[in-house]
Protein backbone atom coordinates (compact mmCIF):
# COMPACT_ATOMS: atom_id res chain seq x y z
CA UNK A 1 0.00 0.00 0.00
CA UNK A 2 1.54 3.55 -1.06
CA UNK A 3 0.32 5.85 2.04
CA UNK A 4 1.03 8.72 -0.67
CA UNK A 5 -1.06 7.69 -3.52
CA UNK A 6 -3.78 6.87 -1.31
CA UNK A 7 -3.57 10.43 0.09
CA UNK A 8 -3.21 11.60 -3.43
CA UNK A 9 -6.62 10.02 -4.64
CA UNK A 10 -8.09 11.07 -1.49
CA UNK A 11 -7.52 14.97 -2.23
CA UNK A 12 -8.85 14.17 -5.56
CA UNK A 13 -11.78 12.65 -4.69
CA UNK A 14 -12.22 14.50 -1.82
CA UNK A 15 -12.93 11.99 0.62
CA UNK A 16 -11.09 10.63 3.94
CA UNK A 17 -7.89 9.06 3.26
CA UNK A 18 -8.99 6.17 6.12
CA UNK A 19 -11.49 5.12 3.34
CA UNK A 20 -8.86 4.74 0.27
CA UNK A 21 -7.81 1.07 -0.20
CA UNK A 22 -7.17 -1.47 -3.03
CA UNK A 23 -10.37 -2.06 -3.58
CA UNK A 24 -11.62 1.51 -3.49
CA UNK A 25 -13.44 1.74 -7.07
CA UNK A 26 -15.56 4.00 -9.61
CA UNK A 27 -18.46 2.14 -9.04
CA UNK A 28 -18.46 1.79 -5.24
CA UNK A 29 -17.42 5.08 -4.53
CA UNK A 30 -20.14 8.29 -5.22
CA UNK A 31 -17.95 11.03 -5.02
CA UNK A 32 -15.67 9.44 -7.75
CA UNK A 33 -17.43 10.70 -11.10
CA UNK A 34 -16.30 11.77 -14.07
CA UNK A 35 -15.15 15.43 -12.82
CA UNK A 36 -13.75 13.84 -9.74
CA UNK A 37 -11.80 11.26 -12.15
CA UNK A 38 -10.74 13.84 -14.72
CA UNK A 39 -9.16 15.80 -11.22
CA UNK A 40 -7.48 12.63 -9.98
CA UNK A 41 -5.48 11.83 -13.63
CA UNK A 42 -4.65 15.37 -13.79
CA UNK A 43 -3.05 15.08 -10.14
CA UNK A 44 -1.49 11.70 -10.73
CA UNK A 45 -0.07 13.34 -13.82
CA UNK A 46 1.24 16.12 -11.80
CA UNK A 47 2.74 14.51 -9.04
CA UNK A 48 4.23 11.54 -10.99
CA UNK A 49 5.40 13.83 -13.91
CA UNK A 50 4.15 11.13 -16.25
CA UNK A 51 1.85 11.38 -19.54
CA UNK A 52 -1.16 9.33 -19.09
CA UNK A 53 -2.34 7.74 -22.27
CA UNK A 54 -6.57 7.50 -23.16
CA UNK A 55 -6.40 3.50 -22.38
CA UNK A 56 -4.78 4.43 -19.01
CA UNK A 57 -7.44 6.88 -18.24
CA UNK A 58 -10.27 4.26 -18.60
CA UNK A 59 -8.37 1.68 -17.10
CA UNK A 60 -8.30 3.60 -13.78
CA UNK A 61 -11.30 2.39 -12.48
CA UNK A 62 -10.06 1.27 -9.13
CA UNK A 63 -6.98 2.02 -6.11
CA UNK A 64 -6.00 -1.07 -7.52
CA UNK A 65 -5.99 -0.59 -11.00
CA UNK A 66 -3.71 3.09 -10.63
CA UNK A 67 -1.49 1.28 -8.62
CA UNK A 68 -0.93 -1.35 -10.98
CA UNK A 69 -0.24 1.24 -14.16
CA UNK A 70 1.90 3.32 -12.31
CA UNK A 71 3.87 0.22 -11.18
CA UNK A 72 4.10 -1.02 -14.85
CA UNK A 73 4.86 2.52 -15.65
CA UNK A 74 7.98 2.51 -13.61
CA UNK A 75 7.13 5.24 -10.75
CA UNK A 76 5.62 3.13 -7.83
CA UNK A 77 7.76 0.32 -6.26
CA UNK A 78 6.26 -3.16 -6.94
CA UNK A 79 5.26 -4.54 -3.12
Amino acid sequence: MDAGLHQLIAGALRIPATSVNAETCMEGTPAWDSLAHMDLVVSIEEHYRLQLEPDDMVAMRSVGAITRLLQSKGVLAAH
